[in-house]
């Protein structure tokens, strides 16, 4: 594991700073939110690192807007078609 150090602003930390979490833990949070969302690890890793389910981890990406899905239009198509063969 690495060690950051950050100087921040009093107003930032406190902002950043909850009952249940320090600003420490929320940060770190948010990079792996941020490593996940630019798909250099994995959902089931993220979800490790912050010490969630999967689901649960899932879940979080969508209430913070973050997509679980990166398909591409094709592969899209390609699975609605999967979909409909199935009715």
């Amino acid at each position: 594991m690495s060690t950051i150090q950050l100087e921040l602003e009093e107003e930032v930390t406190l902002a950043l700073e909850s009952s249940e979490q320090t600003a420490s833990t929320t940060l770190r949070g948010l990079a792996v939110m941020e490593a996940f969302r630019r798909q250099v690890i994995s959902s089931g890793r993220a979800a490790e690192l912050l010490g969630v389910s999967r689901h649960e981890f899932l879940i979080h990406c969508g209430s913070c807007g973050i997509p679980v899905f990166n398909m591409t239009d094709v592969e899209w198509e390609d699975e609605f078609e999967r979909i409909e063969a199935m009715k």
